[in-house]
Formats: C-alpha cells, sequence, structure tokens
C-alpha cells in the first residue's frame, strides 16, 4: 500500500494502514459491540440500512451544529454511527451480490 501523504502517520505493523482510520475502527467496534444485543445487520434489508443511513447523518448534523466553544459533543461516535451503517449496506450488498441469503 503506497503512502498517500509524507505527512499522514501510518501504522508500520498494519500494511500502512493510517493511524487515523485505526482509531476510528476502533470506536465503530465499540459501537457495534455495544449494539450486539439488538441481533446484527444481516436480517435488514438495504432500503432499512439506507433509512437508519440517513437517520445516523441527521444526528450527526445536528451534533455540529450544536459545537460550540463551551460544549462539544460526541461527534466521534456520530461519525462512528454513519460509518457503521454504510459498512452495513456495503456487506449486505456484498451478501446480496454473491448470492449468499
Amino acid at each position: 500500500m503506497k503512502n498517500i501523504s509524507t505527512h499522514t502517520p501510518v501504522c508500520p505493523d498494519c500494511e500502512g494502514v493510517r493511524i487515523s482510520l485505526l482509531k476510528f475502527v476502533k470506536i465503530q467496534e465499540i459501537i457495534l459491540r455495544k449494539n450486539d444485543y439488538k441481533g446484527g445487520w444481516k436480517y435488514m434489508s438495504l432500503k432499512q440500512l439506507r433509512q437508519r443511513l440517513k437517520q445516523e447523518v441527521n444526528e450527526l448534523s445536528k451534533a455540529i451544529d450544536k459545537i460550540t466553544k463551551h460544549t462539544a459533543p460526541d461527534i466521534e461516535s456520530e461519525c462512528a454511527d454513519v460509518a457503521n451503517f454504510a459498512m452495513m449496506i456495503s456487506d449486505n450488498f456484498n451478501d446480496l451480490h454473491r448470492g449468499i441469503e
């Protein structure tokens, strides 16, 4: 994997994956594990997941609007929610595309 920028820190033991991406993925995993009791996303249709993605984007937008110099909502968590639903759509689409149900 080629390093895009010499100023972007990468993990030497992770095939050059950016450190900021690794930190973000850890947040995503924490959120996914916290919601494991819900049964996962394999049972959800792409349309259902798209609707949840839209809801999460709206939550992120509202959190960004609430940022002031005195308060900072959990933007990282909201971003991870958005990314998780995008990942779920990709995962389920890949299963459908391969004929796996």
